[in-house]
């Protein structure tokens, strides 16, 4: 798995390869595709409503059940400011995560 993020100032750039999956039951799913690119360790990012539904429950008792480490960042906003992002890029980096998976809709995966 290829993954770069770079920082130069205030900007960033993140390069990697997308892997978009969707649909009913993927989240009993995730450990093993997050196996499959080689995550131990994975951020799985949201916002605070989504963070308290069945699914995400799921999706993270799952990865667990399935031998990968999560950890909820569910600071997600609407619409997300530079800031958030760059909140999120900095618990990523200070966690040493290996991967990054979104829950919820486009806001979290931005």
């Amino acid at each position: 798995m290829s993954f770069v993020i770079t920082k130069t100032g205030t900007s960033f750039q993140c390069i990697l390869p997308p892997c978009i999956i969707f649909g009913t039951g993927v989240a009993t799913r995730a450990a093993e595709q997050a196996k499959n690119l080689g995550i131990s360790k994975t951020l799985v990012v949201t916002d605070k409503g989504v963070a308290n539904t069945e699914g995400c429950k799921v999706l993270v008792e799952g990865l667990k059940a399935g031998g990968v480490n999560p950890t909820v960042w569910s600071e997600v906003q609407v619409d997300p400011p530079d800031t958030s992002i760059e909140g999120g890029v900095k618990v990523y980096l200070e966690g040493k995560f290996d991967g990054l998976i979104a829950i919820g809709g486009g806001s979290s995966m931005d």
